[in-house]
This record gives structure tokens, sequence and C-alpha cells, in this order.
């Protein structure tokens, strides 16, 4: 870790990825087990896409034919979606995740402003899920890297550029991982949980 933050680059950033899965959460198996709540969302997530896009589920074409009536500009839309499918309990993890979902979901509309939600293609669905995984555990990394910036004493702009580093690093592996499996047919929980366990993996390795 010292040897990434001190400017080792992309060789150095793998290292220190796969010590923060290796000793920092126990290895890839205990890593994937601790966050099977992250695989549970971003399962949830896409199955509640595909729902919504199939109208396969009545209560789900409910609510979007509601949402849809309220026109909510996009932010909006995606904080009532998250709200839906990951209801607030307080958790601290929780919280985590539904940032997560957040920031995958508006992610979606950067790239594709004028995008409908809720007519997403399965590729477009398994990115969602496959980012909303990568940022969570990013989430998980930044609470273990937080001790060694305090520690080093880097300045604000220094310490994003760090966490911007880590984040591509890892959204770019999972996606790997996503397109790999995501072609294999799983329903969308399942397919969570394997992307998270082997993505974890990868980190590990």
């Amino acid at each position: 870790m010292s040897t990434f933050l001190g400017g080792g680059g992309s060789e150095s950033l793998r290292s220190a990825a796969k010590s923060m899965v290796t000793k920092g959460m126990g290895g890839s198996r205990r890593a994937a087990s601790t966050m099977r709540g992250t695989a549970q969302g971003a399962g949830a997530l896409g199955q509640f896409l595909a729902s919504a896009r199939d109208r396969s589920d009545p209560r789900v074409a409910n609510w979007v034919d509601r949402t849809r009536q309220a026109n909510l500009a996009a932010d909006d839309l995606i904080l009532e979606l998250v709200k839906e499918v990951m209801p607030d309990t307080g958790s601290v993890d929780d919280e985590s995740l539904r940032n997560a979902a957040a920031e995958a979901l508006g992610l979606l509309y950067e790239l594709n402003p004028d995008i409908d939600i809720f007519n997403l293609s399965d590729a477009q669905i398994h990115d969602v899920m496959a980012i909303t995984i990568a940022n969570d555990v990013c989430n998980r990394m930044d609470l273990q890297l937080g001790q060694a910036y305090e520690k080093l004493k880097y300045d604000a702009q220094q310490i994003q550029v760090y966490r911007k580093d880590v984040k591509e690093y890892v959204q770019s592996e999972v996606r790997v991982v996503m397109e790999r499996l995501g072609t294999t047919g799983l329903d969308p929980k399942r397919l969570a949980r394997d992307v998270l366990q082997s993505a974890m993996e990868v980190f590990a390795s």
C-alpha cells in the first residue's frame, strides 16, 4: 500500500488491492461472505430493472407506471428507484450500498442522458450491477485506506486522485468478470453473487 501511495503505479495498485483482500478482509472467500449484502443488493437491483423492462412482476410494473407519471428528473428518479429496491435500514453497510447503486445509475445517465432506465438491455443491466458491486468494494477499501491517508498526511486533492485510481481499477476488473459470467444466463441474484466471489478471487491472486 505504501508503494502505491508513493506513486508506484498500476502494479503497486494491484498489490495493494491484493493486500487489502487477503490481509485486510481475510481472503477472497471471507471477503465475499462479509460482502454478501453487496451481492444481494446488486442482484435485487438487476432483477428489478429486468422486471421493469419485461413487465414480468405486476408490483414492479405498477411502480414503474406511477413513477413515469411523476415525470421525475434523472437524479430524483435514481433516488426513488434505489429507495424502492434497497429500503433505508439505518445500517452503515446498507447506506454504502445505496450510494454505490445510485452512483452506478448516475454513470448510466452520464454516458447516455436520454436513456430509458426502465427499458435497459441485459448488457446495460449487467453493467449497472457490476459498477454497484465495484463501488461498494471501493467503499470498503476506502475505509482501510483512510488510515493510511491520515498517517501519511496527504492533502485532500491528492487523496481524491488516489481514490479515483482505485475506483477505476476496481470497476475495470469487476466489469471484466461480469462480461465473462453475464453470458451464462444466470438469474441476477446468483450472477451478482458469482461476480463478487470471482472478483475477490481476482483481487486476491
